[in-house]
C-alpha cells in the first residue's frame, strides 16, 4: 500500500515521549499553507466521486419573486430543538430558508456560512454513502442518519459582512431567517445556531498581527470545493469546515456520534489517497494542520486523553 507523507516533520516529537508536558517544537510559527497536497485527503469532500452540491444555479434576476414571509413575534419557538433531521429534513428546511434571505438582505449576492457538526456528514453525500456502506459491512459501526441542529460560524460570517458590505447586523438579520424557519416547521430556535463559536481558537498572523479565524479561512480559500449545499435560487451556499479541523473539532467533544464520524472522515482518506493511519500519523496530522486549537499549551494529562481517543 502506498503511503503518503505528511508534508511536515514526521520524526518523534516531545509529545511522543511519555514525560513530554507540551509539544510546543512542532506548533508552527506562521500560517500554514493551505495547499490542498498538504492534506492526505482530496482538496474537497465532493472530490471522492459524490454528487455535486444542491443546484448551483446563478440567482433569479428577480428576486421578488422569491417568498416573503409575513410578520411574526416568533412566538412558541421553544429555545431547543429535539426534532431530528435526516438529510432529506435538512434539505427541505434550507430551501425554505434560503426563500427568506432576500427579504432581510435585499439585493445580494448570496449568503455563505462555514458550517460544522454532524449536518456536515449528511448534507455531504459521498460521506453519507459511505458511513451507509461502513455500517452495512461492520456491525460494530453505527451510521449517522440524523442530526438536531447545523453549526455555524457566526463570527466571520459577521466580519465578512460588515468589511463587504458594511452591514453590521448581518447575523441578527440571519438570526431572524432561522426563527421564520423554526416558525414554519415547528423546530426549536436552534436548530441553527453558532453556540460553538465561543469555543473555537483564533489565530494570530505573524505578518501583520492581526487576529484571524484559521477555520473560517481555511475553508473559504479552497474556493468551491467544500461546498456542501447550494440553494435552488442560489441565495445560500453552506461551505464545510475542512477535514482536518473537522477531525480536530470532534476529537475534543468525542461523543460516541463523534467517534463514528470521525471513523468515516479517516476511513475517506484512505480510500481517496491510501493513507495508512497510526495513532501517529493521526497525531502528527493534526499538530501540523490545527496548531491553533493550542495543543502547544496542554499538560501531561490532556496529552494521555487526546492519546488514548487516538
Amino acid at each position: 500500500m502506498s503511503v503518503l507523507s505528511p508534508p511536515w516533520p514526521s520524526h518523534p516529537s516531545r509529545w511522543n515521549g511519555h514525560s513530554a508536558a507540551s509539544f510546543s517544537s512542532l506548533v508552527t510559527p506562521v500560517i500554514p499553507p493551505l495547499d490542498p497536497l498538504d492534506s492526505p485527503f482530496p482538496s474537497s469532500f465532493n472530490a471522492l466521486g459524490s454528487s455535486p452540491p444542491r443546484r448551483s444555479s446563478h440567482p433569479q434576476t428577480s428576486r421578488h419573486q422569491s417568498p416573503t414571509p409575513g410578520p411574526s413575534t416568533f412566538g412558541g419557538v421553544p429555545p431547543r430543538n429535539n426534532r431530528s433531521l435526516d438529510r432529506d429534513a435538512l434539505l427541505h428546511i434550507l430551501d425554505y430558508f434560503s426563500s427568506l434571505i432576500p427579504a432581510r438582505f435585499g439585493n445580494v449576492p448570496q449568503i455563505r456560512l462555514v458550517v460544522h457538526g454532524g449536518a456536515v456528514m449528511l448534507l455531504n453525500a459521498e460521506l453519507a454513502r459511505l458511513a451507509a456502506a461502513t455500517a452495512a459491512t461492520d456491525g460494530r459501526a453505527k451510521q449517522r442518519t440524523t442530526t438536531r441542529d447545523i453549526d455555524y460560524i457566526a463570527r466571520s460570517f459577521s466580519s465578512e459582512w460588515a468589511q463587504r458590505y458594511g452591514v453590521l447586523d448581518a447575523n441578527d438579520r440571519l438570526k431572524q431567517c432561522i426563527f421564520e424557519t423554526a416558525l414554519q416547521f415547528g423546530l426549536g430556535a436552534d436548530w441553527m445556531n453558532s453556540d460553538a463559536d465561543v469555543a473555537l481558537p483564533m489565530a494570530t498572523d505573524p505578518a501583520t498581527g492581526a487576529a484571524y479565524d484559521p477555520i473560517h479561512a481555511a475553508s473559504i480559500q479552497t474556493g468551491d470545493s467544500l461546498t456542501v449545499y447550494t440553494s435552488p435560487n442560489g441565495f445560500l451556499k453552506l461551505v464545510s469546515v475542512t477535514p482536518f479541523w473537522t477531525v480536530a473539532l470532534k476529537m475534543v467533544r468525542y461523543n460516541p456520534a463523534d467517534r463514528e464520524d470521525i471513523c468515516i472522515l479517516l476511513r475517506s482518506g484512505t480510500l481517496a489517497r491510501q493513507m495508512h493511519w497510526t495513532p501517529t500519523r493521526l497525531e502528527i496530522w493534526l499538530l501540523g494542520t490545527c496548531w491553533a486549537m493550542g495543543y502547544a499549551g496542554y499538560d501531561h494529562e490532556r496529552i494521555k486523553q487526546m492519546r488514548r481517543r487516538m
